[in-house]
């Protein structure tokens, strides 16, 4: 073992930066180095796996199961190319496949059928959910929808169905006054998403996130609905929210910005500072508030540079819009408007 590196002793990265900027790069020179010294300038963590290395020390190892699998399979007493008994035989699977899920309280989230063919490359299609769903009705119909567009070039000998992704199922309690017409709306639009997604492409449904960038007009990009995951960046602000920000506002950014920037005249008491009075659709604007300067400019690998002033103002009549001063070029724009 004294040829071997140090990184074998699966030590933190800190600790193998610190021995390599000591030049101790081989376990025999740590087995060369007093013992009792070594605490006291590396750590404990040394000392804890020259140990276990060397046998002086017993180390637990836990065991990793493998991840559990929801599957079932069916082979044909003869090969068929009826679309009808694919149906059935994929409706049968998923029952029982559906049954294994129920003890845990856990339904379908997204799902892989395998039609294996008489010499031919087997044929696979996938089926995905916004929530997990053990309504055997509604799996099937999606499964219609892609097995529809499938092109079976021979017959099926065997099929397959194995659930990728599970998730626990939903449960709601029931209002005494409900209105019936909006929980109908609201439990409508997940399957419209899913029977649009699986008919036309997951990748032709799509959805608006919110994108760390610098520059406003870039800070979103499209993902597929049923791509959707959950991202620890999602639940943080992207941009945080100033204790003076007038109260109507969700932030320090509107809800909806313009296409482009439009320019607009703008009246201010010195060059660089807050706007005081601005023209927008031929009304004259007096400013009575103004939260700012902030400033976004943007790299040199992303091309033309993008430096700008941002001020979120408050007119005298209530209104709120976000401007920003083109530093390069001394002209300002109205970027968006706070409802």
């Amino acid at each position: 073992m004294r040829s071997l590196p140090v990184e074998t002793l699966r030590l933190s990265p800190e600790t193998i930066a610190l021995l390599h900027a000591l030049d101790l790069c081989r376990i025999g020179q740590l087995l060369e180095l007093p013992r009792a010294e070594l605490p006291s300038r590396f750590g404990p963590e040394v000392i804890e796996r020259l140990d276990q290395a060397l046998g002086h020390r017993p180390e637990l190892i836990s065991s990793e199961q493998p991840a559990e699998t929801f599957e079932a399979a069916w082979d044909l007493d003869y090969p068929s190319g009826d679309r009808r008994v694919i149906d059935k035989v994929l409706e049968q699977l998923l029952r029982q496949v559906l049954e294994q899920l129920a003890p845990r309280g856990w339904g379908v989230q997204r799902l892989l059928a395998t039609l294996c063919m008489t010499n031919k490359e087997p044929v696979c299609f996938q089926i995905g959910l916004l929530q997990a769903s053990a309504v055997a009705a509604h799996l099937s119909s999606l499964m219609r929808l892609q097995s529809e567009r499938l092109p079976l070039a021979g017959e099926v000998v065997a099929i397959t169905l194995r659930v990728l992704q599970a998730g626990p199922l939903e449960f709601r309690q029931g209002h005494i006054f409900a209105d019936d017409a909006r929980e109908r709306q609201r439990e409508q639009f997940p399957a419209l998403v899913e029977r649009l997604s699986n008919r036309l492409g997951e990748k032709s449904v799509l959805r608006p996130r919110l994108w760390p960038d610098a520059q406003p007009e870039f800070a979103w990009r499209y993902e597929p609905w049923l791509e959707r995951k959950e991202r620890q960046g999602d639940k943080r602000r992207l941009v945080s929210s100033s204790p003076c920000l007038p109260v109507s506002s969700s932030g320090s950014r509107p809800p909806c910005l313009k296409t482009r920037p439009i320019a607009v005249q703008v009246v201010s008491v010195i060059p660089e500072g807050p706007p005081v009075r601005f023209q927008w659709k031929n009304t004259s604007h007096v400013v009575a508030r103004w939260w700012g300067p902030e400033r976004i400019e943007t790299g040199w690998w992303r091309g033309r540079d993008v430096r700008r002033d941002y001020y979120l103002v408050e007119t005298t009549t209530g209104a709120q819009f976000w401007l920003f001063r083109a530093r390069e070029q001394q002209r300002w724009f109205v970027h968006g408007l706070f409802a």
